[in-house]
């Protein structure tokens, strides 16, 4: 079913431009007409409102259309779709740990999240099972859908992604996730091969729709284990509660029966000082000045990435940054953080959230 609006809000999206945004003035209009440069490709998104004029509520959810080209003056019809109902269980083989007991495991129902993806578009969902695994959303209607079911870390289980799935109508989604193969390894710095720091976590992401899967912490001796279906994989390490602990990523492929091993290792950390101070054009410190240092190049692990992030201080004070765990020094205006050592190449950029 389709529905037909008098008074809506769009925004026009260029097809094929990075990090372009139309202006409030250019994008968003309200049943009137607008004026695009010729043989450009738009996507438009629709924002349907909750309630209409005579104040009935009007259930629609954001929709994009795809492939809108003008080359002349040109009138659109964009047919707002009624939303379909998916829902469904989210189960899994759970391994018995005492290999003394005969069964090999069981099937029960798990918690985690479902995603309903139309990639390049703003139809994109999610939802959280409940308790007993069961899970309900409604999404637009679409035969171009990424579906993912991510159950919740403690479970042990992979996650799964499909592409190009249809949901034209209400559906049963219902998935029951096996065992999937193992990505072992250590997570260690320093040249004596320590574990990295407590609390540090593991995190598949799946290379094709970017989705990621349960993340994973570390035991003691820096050991981790997940489980993933054969696939490309992006491997990311990195320490939630430490901001200045950098975030390493790897590629990974997953295929092998008796699992696949990869070790991640940060070099030793040392604590060579940077110290930096961030100026407008006329002159004046700035403070709460985002910075991010991303390496470009790491000698040991050619597949490897870094980012560290902070931020200058307040009171428009300079930023002090180094190599190392966050310690106390002469100066409280300076920020410490982990780094690797000067095997890695940098680059940095500078982003502004509010002046003084």
């Amino acid at each position: 079913m389709t529905r037909s609006l008098t008074s809506f809000l769009i925004l026009g999206a260029l097809v094929g431009c990075s990090d372009y945004d139309l202006g409030a003035e250019d994008a968003m209009l309200e049943s009137g007409g607008q004026e695009f440069d010729a043989d450009i490709d738009l996507r438009i998104d629709v924002y349907p409102p909750g309630v209409l004029g005579d104040g009935s509520s009007l259930d629609l959810l954001g929709q994009s259309f795809r492939g809108v080209g003008a080359s002349t003056n040109w009138d659109v019809s964009l047919p707002l779709q009624d939303a379909v109902l998916i829902n469904g269980e989210l189960s899994g083989f759970i391994v018995n740990e005492h290999t003394a007991v005969g069964v090999p495991g069981h099937v029960e129902r798990v918690e985690g999240v479902f995603e309903a993806v139309v990639p390049d578009t703003i139809m994109a969902r999610s939802v959280a099972t409940d308790v007993d695994g069961e899970f309900r959303l409604d999404v637009v209607p679409s035969d171009l859908y990424t579906l993912a079911w991510v159950p919740d870390a403690e479970y042990g289980l992979p996650f799964l992604v499909t592409t190009a799935e249809q949901l034209l109508e209400d559906t049963d989604l219902s998935v029951e996730l096996d065992e999937g193969l193992a990505l072992y390894g250590n997570v260690t710095y320093s040249d004596e091969g320590l574990p990295a720091p407590f609390g540090t976590v593991v995190q598949a992401v799946d290379v094709a729709s970017g989705i990621g899967g349960p993340v994973a912490e570390i035991d003691a001796s820096g050991a981790y284990m997940i489980r993933l279906y054969p696939g490309s994989y992006e491997l990311k390490v990195w320490h939630p509660d430490n901001l200045f602990f950098p975030t390493q990523a790897l590629s990974v492929s997953v295929g092998e029966a008796d699992g696949t091993r990869q070790d991640v290792h940060y070099a030793t950390l040392n604590t060579p000082i940077i110290v930096s101070e961030v100026r407008d054009d006329d002159g004046a410190p700035r403070p709460s000045v985002s910075i991010r240092l991303r390496s470009t190049e790491i000698a040991d692990t050619p597949d490897a990435s870094l980012v560290v992030e902070t931020e200058t201080g307040p009171a428009c004070s300079p930023l002090g940054w180094s190599r190392g765990p966050t310690t106390s020094s002469s100066s409280p205006r300076t920020k410490r953080w982990w780094a690797p050592p000067s095997s890695a190449t940098w680059s940095s950029t500078a982003t502004p959230t509010w002046a003084c």
